[in-house]
């Protein structure tokens, strides 16, 4: 049975851009069909934390990968791409955010 994936991505540093391109381009290599991608767009950071401004990105997929192995897949990219544990709010390379998911059928 198909799903369909809403997956957000976006980060903080100089290169975020670069970092979302390369976390797309390994999301593609997954299970996935009908890969779309939205335009980058910039938003700013709210924290007490002085930071730079987030470029961020949505794609929507369709998987037949499960929720969790979808989730731990988009955590081994985050985390090949140089994420590590942070205070919530402290600027960021890179994040995967699975906003929804939907079996189709």
């Amino acid at each position: 049975m198909c799903k369909k994936a809403t997956v957000a991505l976006g980060g903080n540093y100089s290169n975020t851009k670069d970092l979302i391109m390369q976390a797309l381009t390994k999301l593609k290599g997954l299970s996935i069909k009908e890969f779309k991608v939205s335009s980058f767009f910039q938003t700013r950071a709210i924290s007490p934390i002085e930071q730079n401004d987030f470029f961020n990105a949505v794609c929507i997929f369709y998987t037949d990968l499960s929720p969790s192995v979808l989730f731990h897949e988009m955590a081994m990219i985050e985390k090949s791409l140089g994420k590590v544990p942070k205070p919530k709010e402290a600027p960021r390379p890179i994040d995967l955010d699975l906003l929804f998911y939907e079996i189709l059928g």
